[in-house]
């Protein structure tokens, strides 16, 4: 499992729903503690998965850490993308938001 950092101009933003899910996931999941900055809150969940998957499953979570590249990501995303985009994720994603993604995983 590979994961990234969040950037709070990009991903967060680009839908208005996604910084409350990571709210909800973070407070209901992770056991962080509720406040009023939701932003805040936002990273506190990213950083809580992240040091669970690493600390207590010992799993990587950076594509380099798994020996990918640059030079991997344009097919990883044309492979995740059908060559267009996902239209059934949890939130649809163009081929470059993909690559976006798996740049921010290195």
């Amino acid at each position: 499992f590979v994961t990234f950092e969040v950037d709070s101009e990009g991903f967060l933003d680009k839908d208005s729903t996604v910084a409350d899910d990571f709210t909800r996931f973070g407070v209901q999941v992770m056991g962080i503690e509720a406040s009023a900055d939701k932003i805040l809150m936002d990273y506190q969940a990213i950083e809580a998965l992240q040091n669970f998957i690493k600390d207590e499953l010992h799993l990587p979570v950076t594509l380099s850490e798994i020996g990918l590249n640059e030079v991997d990501i344009e097919k990883m995303a044309g492979k995740a993308t059908y060559g267009s985009s996902l239209p059934r994720a949890y939130r649809e994603l163009t081929k470059e938001d993909c690559i976006n993604i798996y740049k921010m995983c290195l």
